[in-house]
């Protein structure tokens, strides 16, 4: 028996509850953009330019930017017409991500 729609939307808003809680423990004093439906550790430096943390698939995406909804809140926000710079050497992104808007310029962790 597969649960009832309403039990499984219940139960993914939950999940969403608990998960932005652990973000934002993880997040600390950090501001976060909390608007439309998002809570992202993320923030406009200039209004074409927002700086964020390495997004996450998986386990990681609990306490971290899910990858699913930073590109949901690109998409959203800016359609097709943004760039993700990765500025993370040990990291890279799935090339299916970001519509193919992602480029690599790594540095080492901790030490750019």
């Amino acid at each position: 028996h597969a649960p009832s729609p309403a039990i499984t939307s219940a139960v993914d808003e939950g999940e969403s509850c608990v998960m932005n809680f652990i973000r934002n423990i993880v997040s600390q004093e950090k501001k976060r953009c909390k608007e439309d439906g998002f809570d992202l550790d993320l923030t406009y430096i200039l209004p074409r330019l927002i700086g964020m943390g390495f997004p996450s698939l998986g386990v990681e995406s609990c306490y971290r930017n899910p990858m699913t909804e930073v590109e949901k809140f690109l998409n959203q926000r800016h359609g097709t017409a943004y760039r993700v710079y990765n500025l993370c050497r040990e990291r890279s992104y799935p090339p299916t991500h970001f519509n193919g808007n992602a480029v690599t310029y790594g540095f080492e962790d901790h030490h750019a």
